[in-house]
């Protein structure tokens, strides 16, 4: 597969001087990764076309040299990643991971939880900010049980340490669910360091450790809960006002996640908003949705009307200037900010806190108790196995069972 390297000055971060930073981007796999150079010019200074600094420039007295710096660099990355590709190491990987690879630093230079940052920050170029997270939440936990005093090793990970860990979240009230999430999350740093050469095979603490299955967290609202919400009545414009419309949004666009919804486009839009045509970030699976005329009403709430810019984000949450891998972050920032506000409205309609989150979980539920087959849901929700959609339906209470019994037999 082709690898591509382009030296760029990076215009999303202009700094006082008015200068940019140059990178050099590698380009692998339908993915890319920057390498900062260290310099910084102006758009002026730098020939895109040819990757050069241009000869007027004022920052560097030797362009010349400068630019044979930029060639002879470029050219010892290629040979190594060539080198790299030649002996098999390439095979399935990302540009983020060629980087690792070709910079990685000596074995014992790293710590859990550098390897941690190293790998959050790859997942943030990325756009993968919910990965991130999941990273994040796992280094505050290790932080927590481990401290901060000492340096935390791969070699320190053994079935002890991960036997006290279980011990240690159970005893303070935690759940399995969440116990799994972390120890899942540890296993992928671990292969992950072992697949770098940074930690040996033998010091794999998961062949003894058995992550125990538990029955999954169910986030749904109750439909009494959902029916409050859709008749509280708010002031028009406000923010708890917003937030209702935002989760009803997703509900109402069968589950659509809040990633997916901040990035949908008036040109995804078909007819005269009949339907939202769209791709889903995670995945890249297509979706058709209908607007029923709840969301219609919406979108005129949220946007005061229904005259878009061609440009314009079918929702309020990002603006049309908004572009870049900053775009990911930006919407984790108000995905944040919505769920705060989220949690004041369930403290004032007096229900179950709930997340944007749980707006798939509810439409999963609600279109379950409707009697619409999981295979139907499944497809709904863009998941590849119905044992996914699982972890989204809540269980059915006896009375509703009762009443399915009921229609089983009650003609017989």
């Amino acid at each position: 597969m082709a690898i591509t390297l382009r030296y760029s000055i990076d215009t999303r971060t202009k700094l006082k001087s008015g200068k940019y930073q140059l990178r050099l981007r590698i380009i692998y796999n339908r993915s890319d990764s920057f390498i900062p150079t260290g310099f910084h010019l102006t758009k002026e200074e730098w020939d895109q076309k040819k990757e050069i600094v241009r000869s007027t420039s004022t920052t560097l007295t030797n362009t010349t040299r400068f630019n044979n710096k930029l060639a002879k660099d470029k050219a010892e990355l290629m040979d190594k990643i060539v080198g790299l590709e030649t002996a098999g190491k390439l095979h399935g990987l990302r540009a983020v991971d060629i980087k690792e690879l070709v910079y990685a630093k000596p074995s014992e230079t790293y710590t859990v939880l550098s390897f941690i940052d190293m790998e959050m920050q790859s997942l943030i170029e990325e756009g993968r900010v919910g990965t991130a997270r999941t990273l994040r939440d796992l280094k505050n936990k290790l932080i927590k049980f481990h401290g901060s005093k000492s340096a935390l090793h791969f070699a320190d990970i053994n079935y002890a340490f991960l036997r006290n860990l279980e011990k240690t979240h159970l005893a303070a009230g935690s759940n399995r669910g969440s116990l799994g999430v972390y120890m899942r999350t540890l296993r992928a740093i671990f292969n992950k360091a072992i697949k770098h050469g940074i930690v040996k095979e033998e010091l794999y603490p998961f062949k003894q450790y058995t992550i125990r299955k538990s029955e999954p967290f169910r986030r749904a609202l109750q439909e009494e809960d959902l029916k409050t919400i859709i008749g509280a009545n708010l002031k028009k414009g406000s923010a708890l006002s917003k937030a209702r419309d935002f989760y009803l949004a997703s509900i109402y666009l069968r589950g659509v996640n809040w990633m997916d919804m901040a990035l949908m486009k008036i040109s995804d839009i078909e007819g005269d908003f009949e339907r939202i045509n769209y791709k889903r970030h995670k995945t890249g699976k297509p979706f058709s949705v209908k607007v029923i005329p709840q969301v219609r009403q919406i979108l005129q709430n949220l946007n005061g009307d229904l005259n878009y810019k061609s440009n314009q984000y079918l929702f309020p949450i990002l603006k049309p200037e908004d572009e870049g891998n900053r775009i990911p972050l930006k919407i984790e920032n108000r995905r944040r900010k919505l769920n705060k506000t989220l949690k004041e409205l369930a403290g004032q309609l007096e229900i179950k806190t709930f997340t944007i989150y749980s707006a798939r979980h509810t439409w999963a539920t609600l279109s379950k108790r409707k009697g619409i087959p999981t295979a139907g849901i499944q497809e709904g929700l863009g998941h590849a196995t119905e044992q996914q959609t699982q972890t989204y339906l809540d269980s059915f209470g006896s009375e509703v069972l009762d009443r399915y019994n009921d229609m089983v037999f009650g003609n017989l």
